[in-house]
């Protein structure tokens, strides 16, 4: 009811200068050495969850790298290890990109998958997830023809 803001404040002003000197718009040559910078580091971790090494293939793929994109699909492979139901899904909803591409570890992936799948499918018979055990062996079978 009182402050009408009569008062002008010009304080924040002085600061303005020194944001300007130290708040510059990157080029397109900086942004990819700043994300390769950061994917080399990633690629370095002992251990991967699948959501990341997919989000590092998926930057590696931007960057049209070659050894990026290896180093994204041998990333995708060590997050393997200890898979829960929800990376399962992830994994299949990704599977159809991953298995298109023209790398040797795309061999790998599509028989750790089919290996995945049976694993997850023992799970599924024993805890009665049926209609989910079908489509997995639906996808497993057609992993195989392949």
């Amino acid at each position: 009811m009182y402050n009408r803001n009569e008062v002008f404040d010009d304080g924040i002003l002085k600061y303005r200068v020194a944001r300007a000197d130290k708040f510059v718009l990157e080029d397109d040559g900086e942004k990819s050495r700043r994300m390769k910078k950061a994917l080399i580091k990633n690629f370095g971790a002992q251990e991967f969850s699948l959501e990341t090494a997919l989000t590092c293939r998926a930057a590696s793929n931007f960057l049209r790298e070659k050894f990026l994109e290896e180093a994204s699909l041998s990333a995708i492979l060590k997050s393997f290890d200890g898979m829960k139901l929800s990376d399962v899904r992830l994994l299949l909803s990704e599977l159809p990109n991953l298995l298109a591409l023209p790398y040797p570890a795309v061999k790998e992936i599509r028989a750790a998958s089919i290996q995945i799948i049976s694993q997850t499918m023992n799970f599924m018979r024993e805890h009665k997830f049926w209609q989910d055990y079908y489509i997995l062996e639906h996808t497993r079978r057609l992993l195989q023809s392949i």
